[in-house]
Formats: C-alpha cells, sequence, structure tokens
C-alpha cells in the first residue's frame, strides 16, 4: 500500500514508513525522507487498526511557515519580524524595514506571515520590526535618506533646527513662524 513498505522476501505484514518518510507508490523496499521545505506525517487511522497510517507523499510548507530540514513532520510558523510568501520555503524572510508583516487576511500579525505592507502616513518600522510604530511628537516619518514620505519610512528624525512637529504621527515638520 501506498504510505508503507516490506524488506527481504516471505514478508507477511506491510512496515509503516517512519515519521518524515513517505512512499507515493506500492512494492516499495524503502520510504523516501521529504526535502526541507515539505512534510509528511501520518495520515490517521485510515486502515480501521487504531494505528495510524504512513504518509503516502511529501507536502509543501504552506506559506507563512517555513521548513528548515529533511524529514520533518511540520512546518514551522515564521516567528516575529519575517514571512513566508511562498509554498516550500525552507528560511523565512526578514520583513524589510518599511513594511510590516501580514496574513493572508491582509491584517498585522506577529507569527505565520504570508506577505508585508507599507507602513501608514506617519509610522515607521526598521528592518525586522513586526509592527510600525507612530513617529513621535518633534520628529517625522523619513524613508532611508532621511526624506519625508508619506508611506514606508523607515526611520523617524527628528526636526532640524527651525522646523517642529506638535503631534505625533507627522510625515514632515513644518517651518516655524
Amino acid at each position: 500500500d501506498y504510505g508503507y513498505y516490506a524488506i527481504g522476501t516471505a514478508q507477511t505484514e506491510q512496515i509503516p514508513c517512519p515519521s518524515g518518510r513517505y512512499t507515493n507508490m506500492v512494492g516499495q523496499t524503502s520510504c523516501e525522507e521529504v526535502a526541507a521545505g515539505f512534510y509528511a506525517s501520518p495520515i490517521g487511522d485510515s486502515d480501521g487498526t487504531g494505528v495510524a497510517s504512513a504518509a503516502q507523499d511529501a507536502t509543501a510548507c504552506p506559506i507563512g511557515r517555513y521548513g528548515a530540514t529533511a524529514g520533518a513532520t511540520a512546518c514551522e510558523p515564521c516567528s516575529s519580524g519575517y514571512y513566508a510568501e511562498f509554498q516550500s520555503q525552507t528560511v523565512c524572510q526578514v520583513v524589510p524595514a518599511g513594511k510590516y508583516p501580514q496574513n493572508s487576511a491582509n491584517a498585522a500579525t506577529n507569527i505565520a506571515a504570508v506577505m508585508v505592507a507599507p507602513c501608514a502616513s506617519g509610522y515607521y518600522s526598521e528592518e525586522g520590526w513586526s509592527n510600525c510604530v507612530i513617529a513621535p511628537a518633534g520628529s517625522f516619518a523619513a524613508d532611508t535618506n532621511g526624506d519625508a514620505t508619506d508611506t514606508a519610512a523607515t526611520q523617524a528624525p527628528y526636526c532640524v533646527a527651525g522646523r517642529y512637529s506638535t503631534y505625533p504621527g507627522q510625515s514632515e515638520c513644518v517651518a516655524c513662524e
């Protein structure tokens, strides 16, 4: 059967593939180890014996999760400040500066992120941050060059002499009157 193998001759039973291994053909003498970025786990009590039957195939790690090593039985969620936008990833990407991680419903998330979105006006983030923070009063949201920006700010430098921002979340400083 799929998910089982037999070695030698005159066997009376099949052997289920061990965790992290699978067979997707009948009559096998060994099981294949799943590659990194994939997983293989038992599919449940499909034969009615109360024993979990072995994996019949390697399954790609879904978006938001990764498989760093071969032979995995599950994929790990990307941790805070990281995301995985494709299936079968072996590592998660770091969230770039000026962005924050989102889940598949376009909502901000701290784990298992599948994409990134730019910080809103008046907010900024640095590389690897899991959220955007508001630029404090006396500063402004700026890009990597220090220029004022409406979205995807990567820093919040203080206003220079002769300019000010009274409230948090400003995307520019105004000249003193």
